[in-house]
């Protein structure tokens, strides 16, 4: 009968490099001692020999951690099991590798079991990877957990499946309630079938998935999120798992829609302002226009803004030149600049247009961009062309009429003359400045007296004047004026006094000599009188008077 103790010891011994025997082949005692090993064995437990292990116990080399583990699989092999354990082991020379050991028990014809044949293999190289995979993954959690965000993980299929700390505290829920499908009770519902469709295209795609949604916090309160996943793959590309966040952007939102009303605010008001803007950068040679620098000068706001030269040639020729001269200084970056010019339209018509520029510098002092606005100026050019024309017509009219307006401020003690004021004064704006004290000085003092009194009630009581004064020029001239005065109240308190200078010396000079005349007249009418009435010569009366006398007598 052939026994299995010696066929086993003959394999064990044959150093034939059979691939079935590439492993560790070992036979153990029922009481744990190596009996027989052979060369891989050997290697394994770093023994030179196999005197180095006769008699020694397996339980000699196991890590304590799997003393217990081995001591309990020895007992159950002896009682008849096969097992298996992977376990590490601690060499005769320090090293330490793992084995998976797998140990049977070893039976005569009779049954009875004599001893334990053991077959290990050197799974280090595997457990080494598992054991950085674990790390990795312990990194990986280690660090979901500590940030500030929203991370999830889910499977192949798309259920929830992992979630850190921080969104279960911020969505207030726990694992059971949000893994699976529960993320979507917290998904608002108008925002739900979205998300939904969003996410089970990129499972059946396998595209990177992302969405905006409406998601309700612990408080109850929906924020708006961005989330963002992607597959993980095994090496056959197949779809294991996918990672994703979720991160809070209401407050964006919030500056997105902020930033859109103000952008279209700026619209209007740029429309209502007729002012348009740009911007120039000098490095890319990119400009941009606002939609109000399209309509200004007439271009398509859906193409790119107009060349220099497209924008000169529309310029008013004789405005051209100047056009041209700044912009080379735009182009150097000189500071700030400003040009108005004239703008033709197709009807024949023509805006005007009031340009600046000012440009950017980076640290260095390079100009990087020039930014800019045009405004369409032409109702105030308009205004100041009438203002103009009114303003040099009421001047030929004082000036003919010899009328110059003043006007006091109350409130800062100023005193403003107009330009025939001045004239009337014999002076100009340049050579004498006016004040209130100065103004009354020039006046007669009789005139003054009256002048002061009359300001004084108008101050006080709002009491209107209209007098003839004399007074002398900033030149010592005498002059006869005519001056008003007009009251502006404001909460029954004066603020400001307007009136007029009208030079009257002539009408004066004039009034006298008429006056002289009327005496000399009536001088000349009472002798002619006399004369008639009486002789020359004796003075007593002549016929005439007699007739007349008699007339009257008889009447």
């Amino acid at each position: 009968m052939t026994n299995p103790l010696h066929n086993l010891t003959q394999i064990i011994n044959d150093r034939s490099a059979h691939p079935v025997f590439q492993g560790c082949l070992q036979l153990i005692s029922l009481d744990g001692c190596f009996s027989q090993i052979n060369s891989a064995g050997l290697a394994l437990f770093e023994a030179d020999s196999f005197q180095e292990l006769d008699g020694v116990s397996l339980t000699r080399f196991i890590d304590p951690a799997f003393f217990a583990d081995v001591e309990n699989l020895l007992r159950r092999v002896s009682a008849g099991e096969q097992v298996c354990l992977e376990v590490k082991i601690l060499g005769l020379k320090g090293g330490s590798p793992w084995l998976e050991l797998r140990l049977s028990p070893l039976r005569q014809p009779t049954g009875d079991i004599v001893a334990i044949f053991g077959i290990a293999h050197d799974i280090s190289s595997r457990k080494n990877i598992e054991q950085s995979l674990f790390d990795s993954e312990l990194r990986f959690r280690s660090l979901i957990e500590v940030i500030p965000q929203q991370v999830w993980i889910a499977n192949a299929d798309g259920s929830l499946s992992f979630v850190n700390q921080h969104t279960l505290d911020y969505f207030g829920v726990s694992v059971e309630s949000i893994y699976g499908a529960g993320w979507e009770t917290l998904v608002h519902p108008d925002d739900l079938i979205r998300a939904r469709e969003r996410w089970y295209q990129a499972i059946t795609t396998g595209t990177q998935y992302e969405a905006e949604c409406r998601l309700r916090r612990a408080d109850g309160v929906y924020r708006w999120h961005v989330s963002l996943a992607m597959p993980l793959r095994d090496q056959q590309g197949h779809i294991v798992q996918w990672i994703g966040s979720s991160t809070d952007i209401s407050a964006s939102k919030d500056n997105e829609t902020a930033l859109r009303l103000s952008e279209k605010n700026l619209v209007a008001a740029q429309a209502r302002a007729k002012i348009g803007s740009w911007q120039r950068d000098l490095i890319n040679n990119v400009s941009v226009w606002s939609d109000e620098m399209y309509r200004i000068f007439d271009f398509d706001p859906q193409l790119p803004p107009p060349s220099i030269d497209k924008i000169i040639a529309r310029v008013h020729p004789e405005d051209q030149a100047e056009f041209i001269r700044i912009h080379a200084q735009y182009l150097q970056a000189e500071g700030s600049q400003q040009l108005d010019f004239r703008y033709p339209l197709a009807n024949g018509d023509f805006l005007w247009i009031e340009a600046k520029s000012e440009p950017f510098f980076d640290d260095a002092g390079k100009a990087v961009a020039l930014t800019g606005t045009a405004q369409d100026i032409t109702d105030r050019k308009r205004t100041e062309q009438a203002l103009a024309s009114s303003t040099q017509l009421l001047t030929e009219c004082q000036a003919i009429a010899q009328i110059g307006g003043w006007e006091i401020d109350l409130r800062t003690n100023t005193l403003n003359w107009t330009d025939e004021t001045y004239r009337i004064h014999d002076t100009t704006r340049e050579e004498f400045n006016p004040s209130i004290d100065a103004g009354i000085g020039y006046f007669l003092p009789e005139s003054r007296v009256q002048l002061q009194a009359a300001l004084a009630r108008a101050t006080e009581f709002g009491e209107e004047y209209d007098l003839e004064l004399e007074k002398l020029t900033v030149k010592g001239r005498k002059i006869t004026v005519r001056t008003t005065c007009h009251v502006t109240m404001q909460n029954g308190k004066a603020i400001r006094l307007t009136g007029i200078f009208q030079d009257i010396s002539e009408q004066k000079i004039a009034q006298v000599a008429l006056k002289n005349a009327y005496a000399e007249l009536e001088r000349s009418n009472s002798m002619l009188e006399h004369i008639a009435h009486y002789d020359a010569l004796t003075h007593l009366p002549n016929r005439v008077l007699l007739a007349d006398r008699m007339q009257q007598a008889m009447h």
